[in-house]
């Protein structure tokens, strides 16, 4: 999104970056989100040996359900939804009680902790970098050749 790539050239930059939604289309109750990022950038100016500055600077994302602030369950820490498919899968699950799965020790997605109540918190990285695909690249890309090597493009 948007806000998570402003919140990304912050880090770029060398700087903490907070990204925040509220998980609506037309939410009813942004004071909430309002209130609850106020809060994590206070904490993150707070406390920068927690959450990092200088060569690694934290960028966080926050979710914030569209609830009033007295409804909101909590706030779990997870990783974002990496499909579409996730996160539709999150959203329209029927049970309700998602306790027992938060205190599993695994990774929480981002969208089921907001579609039970929950802010969600996921710290992001700068570095977008596919490491599994570098070496087959390589290979690929030694397989060009260009005019400045008095070779023509193949």
């Amino acid at each position: 999104s948007g806000t998570v790539a402003a919140a990304l050239e912050a880090a770029f930059l060398g700087r903490m970056g907070l990204a925040v939604s509220i998980n609506s289309r037309a939410p009813r109750n942004n004071q909430t989100a309002a209130l609850l990022g106020a809060r994590v950038a206070g904490d993150m100016l707070g406390n920068p040996e927690m959450f990092g500055s200088g060569n690694s600077p934290l960028v966080l994302n926050l979710n914030v359900p569209d609830l009033p602030l007295d409804e909101v369950r909590g706030i779990l820490v997870g990783r974002q939804a990496l499909t579409e498919r996730e996160t539709e899968i999150a959203i329209n699950d029927d049970e309700q009680d998602f306790d027992g799965e938060f205190d599993t020790g695994e990774f929480v997605l981002d969208s089921r902790a907001v579609a039970a109540g929950y802010v969600a918190v996921t710290p992001l990285q700068v570095d977008l970098t596919n490491y599994d695909r570098i070496k087959a690249l390589r290979v690929w890309s030694r397989s060009w050749t260009f005019p400045a090597k008095n070779r023509e493009i193949t």
